[in-house]
């Protein structure tokens, strides 16, 4: 099959990512010795399959063949029980056996949700975890194998870290990867839905405060809030689309899952301490809406950086990979590049947050001023409440812009920084020969 039609590859060796190959470049770099059946090929740099899935090159695994050729029509439908599996744990690959065998093998930690399966049914290996019905109990454990975590005294670290560890892992158990991506999708539309309804209990609180107090100033006030408030809807929800993709579009590689786990505990003890502060001071507070204010964004603070800290464990949605033989410049890349990511994905929560206590604060100040006779005694509460509102509607469409911006911004000095890292360590790994490179990181022919 030519090049023009058959899709080009990414490679990655020794944790460094080239290409992308067109088949003929792959036959050369195979026939010079450059692409072994221990390195990694990817057509989208997210999901990576042994060197040894492309059969015009290395030919069909042995296993996969036997399979194939003893298969029967009922082993090729889309029962995973009625089929024999084959499973690849680093360099080994096992099988045939069962579904039950393999996942019993899946639920003692054997095999984890990284590892490759296959069966005479898929065209290609795919990973343990993408497969239903297979159960992975300790996401902890399996991170730790992944980054081959060896170091001595890694168990007495574990030991002295006992509460905290204990508490990711329950995080980690609960909450699956599949569901993050639609609970955030969901979460979009609902913070969508409620700026639209901020939008309407805006305009209807300063048509009728403008109405009762005959002030033409407050309705002109009312309207270019209104405008604003659809200016941020339509900014947010677009800068969250847009960072999500980004986010897919960048892997990063670490050596370990520690970075991941110390972002969480930082974030869960940030918000901890925020949400007690901001009740102490809201406690000691004599006005009652300045009281209410310290509440409301202690509780908002509580919520967004918890529930950051949880997703974020699920390594699979901020798009990081365990590599064990990653350097420390590129890693040093990674965890700056995971920082980016991670002020994306806490936007997301700050948009649907704030966009749900613009609707409620607008909301209480419309049922004041409607159905209270002496609503002019509320006053103040009212302007308060609009304010909050306000600034509630503001934080919710200004936050994923910033964030999307810094993480543009960001990424242009971390492309920078990669590109003066790459060229020494491609020299280093070949002996000092160089090597001609297109834009992208693809092999000059």
């Amino acid at each position: 099959m030519s090049d023009s039609i058959s899709p080009k590859h990414f490679v990655r060796i020794n944790g460094k990512i080239l290409g992308p190959f067109g088949q003929d470049q792959l036959r050369s770099l195979k026939s010079r010795g450059r692409l072994h059946p221990d390195h990694e090929v990817s057509i989208d740099r997210r999901t990576w399959l042994p060197a040894t899935s492309l059969v015009d090159l290395f030919g069909e695994p042995a296993g996969a063949k036997q399979s194939t050729s003893s298969a029967t029509s009922t082993e090729s439908t889309s029962d995973p029980i009625q089929v024999e599996w084959f499973y690849a744990v680093g360099d080994e690959q096992h099988g045939p056996i069962g579904f039950k065998e393999l996942r019993r093998l899946a639920s003692q930690g054997k095999i984890n949700h990284r590892d490759l399966v296959w069966h005479s049914g898929l065209d290609e290996w795919i990973p343990a975890g993408d497969q239903p019905g297979l159960i992975f109990p300790s996401r902890t454990a399996s991170n730790r194998r992944n980054s081959g975590s060896t170091i001595h005294g890694g168990n007495q670290t574990q030991f002295q870290t006992f509460l905290w560890d204990m508490i990711l892992e329950l995080l980690r158990e609960n909450f699956a990867p599949r569901q993050l991506q639609r609970f955030v999708q969901s979460l979009t539309s609902v913070g969508g839905f409620c700026l639209t309804l901020s939008m309407f209990l805006g305009l209807v609180l300063s048509v009728t405060l403008a109405i009762k107090l005959d002030s033409v100033q407050i309705m002109f006030t009312g309207l270019g809030m209104t405008l604003i408030a659809s200016v941020l809807k339509f900014v947010g929800i677009h800068s969250i689309h847009a960072g999500d993709s980004l986010i897919r579009s960048t892997p990063n590689q670490m050596s370990s899952a520690a970075p991941v786990n110390m972002a969480s505990v930082i974030l869960l003890a940030t918000g901890i301490l925020l949400f007690t502060s901001s009740i102490y001071r809201g406690i000691y507070e004599t006005q009652f809406d300045v009281k209410v204010l310290h509440f409301i964004v202690g509780c908002q603070f509580l919520f967004v950086l918890m529930t950051a800290a949880s997703f974020l464990l699920q390594m699979s949605w901020m798009n990081v990979e365990i590599v064990a033989d990653s350097r420390a410049g590129q890693e040093g890349l990674a965890i700056l590049s995971f920082v980016l990511k991670l002020i994306v994905r806490i936007s997301t929560f700050t948009f649907a947050v704030s966009s749900l206590l613009a609707a409620v604060s607008l909301g209480v100040a419309n049922i004041i001023v409607i159905f209270s006779e002496d609503y002019k005694d509320f006053l103040s509460n009212i302007y308060s409440l609009g304010y909050l509102g306000f600034i509630q509607t503001v934080a919710s469409g200004a936050a994923p812009l910033f964030a999307y911006l810094l993480f543009v911004t960001g990424s242009i000095f971390l492309d920078v920084c990669q590109s003066l890292i790459t060229p020494s360590a491609n020299l280093a790994s070949s002996g000092g020969h160089t090597q001609g490179m297109k834009s992208g990181g693809s092999y000059n022919e």
